[in-house]
């Protein structure tokens, strides 16, 4: 059998006694997170099989990560309970259709969720209208690269098209201050809160006060720099 790590009353629970129920694992790296999920896709599996459901099962079940690492862990541990219920099992077709399962685990929807949803559209490329060769850019230089180009290309537009504010910000910032401070914008446009930015004079009040925070703590830090101290005694 395989080597599988013992589920605390916890993770049994969530892993294997609530499996079908909708759940949401708030748990700090290394609790075992990838564990249970892969134990919920093993017992969902398996509970169709035990239901008589016809098809592929790994057809109707989708397993999502973050990262390729996480996809490619959760893969193995599957591997694993699947193997470890194999050598378990003494019936013969309970045992082909684990070991069918075994070999067919590459084609099962365990990835992260980037590459299923590019191989969704690449299956519906016509109704999605996009080119089915498209790649998923995947290397941070080249996206981040791509990510000031189309910043630059942006502004330009705006200034070419003649937007008074983009006009504005250039001629009182130079162009590659601007293009940052776009792009900057761009990685955080998920994260903003609207609220936040409803009313101009509450913006301008809290860059005040941070402006006052910030300036207090540049004076500190060179109050405390002895060779300045030095230089200027």
């Amino acid at each position: 059998m395989a080597d599988l790590p013992e589920l605390t009353a916890q993770q049994q629970a969530a892993a294997v006694d609530r499996a079908a129920d909708s759940l949401a694992l708030t748990r700090g790296a290394g609790c075992g997170k990838t564990l249970v999920l892969a134990r919920r896709f093993t017992t969902l599996l398996m509970s169709s099989a035990a239901a008589g459901g016809e098809g592929d099962p790994f057809e109707r079940f989708v397993a999502l990560t973050f990262t390729e690492k996480a996809a490619q862990e959760m893969l193995a541990r599957v591997r694993a309970v699947l193997l470890d219920a194999l050598a378990a099992s003494v019936d013969d077709a309970d045992r082909q259709r684990l070991a069918g399962w075994i070999a067919d685990l590459p084609s099962a929807h365990i990835s992260t969720i980037h590459s299923f949803c590019a191989a969704v559209l690449r299956r519906h490329a016509v109704e999605a209208g996009v080119d089915p060769n498209f790649a998923v850019l995947a290397d941070e230089l080249v996206a981040a690269q791509m990510l000031r180009e189309a910043a630059s290309d942006a502004v330009l537009a705006a200034a070419e098209a003649g937007d008074e504010a983009v006009g504005e910000l250039i001629a009182t910032a130079d162009l590659p201050r601007v293009v940052e401070d776009v792009e900057f914008l761009l990685e955080r446009r998920i994260g903003w809160r609207p609220a936040e930015y409803a009313a101009g004079g509450a913006i301008v009040a809290r860059w005040r006060r941070r402006a006052a925070e910030v300036r207090g703590e540049r004076l500190a830090a060179l109050a405390a720099d002895e060779s300045l101290r030095d230089e200027f005694n």
